[in-house]
C-alpha cells in the first residue's frame, strides 16, 4: 500500500464521516443518518475515483523524467490531492444539510 492508496481511501472515507457528523449535529432520525451516509458514500466514490485516475495519469506521464522532476511532481500531486480531499469533505458538509432539509 502506498501513499496514493491511503489518499484515495481518505478521499472515500472523509465525506462519509463529514456527512454523518453533519446529520448528528442536525439531530436527524435514523432516515437522516441513512440518507447522509448514502450521499457521503456517493460523494466519496466520485472524489476518490477522480483523484485516483488523475494521479495515475499524471504519474504515467512523468515516469521517464529525471528523478528531480519525479520528486517535484510527487510533491505537487500530493499537495493537490490534499486540497482535493479537503474539497471532498467540505462538499459533503455543505450538501448534507440541504439534502436533509429537502427530505
Amino acid at each position: 500500500m502506498t501513499l496514493w492508496h491511503l489518499l484515495a481511501a481518505v478521499a472515500l472515507i472523509g465525506p462519509v464521516f463529514s456527512s454523518l457528523q453533519t446529520a448528528h449535529s442536525l439531530n436527524t432520525g435514523l432516515g437522516g443518518y441513512a440518507a447522509s451516509a448514502l450521499s457521503g458514500v456517493l460523494l466519496g466514490f466520485v472524489f476518490s475515483a477522480i483523484l485516483w485516475l488523475t494521479t495515475k495519469r499524471v504519474f504515467l506521464r512523468f515516469t521517464t523524467s529525471s528523478a528531480t522532476m519525479q520528486t517535484l511532481m510527487a510533491v505537487l500531486i500530493f499537495s493537490t490531492d490534499i486540497l482535493w480531499i479537503t474539497m471532498a469533505v467540505w462538499s459533503a458538509e455543505c450538501s448534507c444539510p440541504a439534502l436533509l432539509h429537502a427530505i
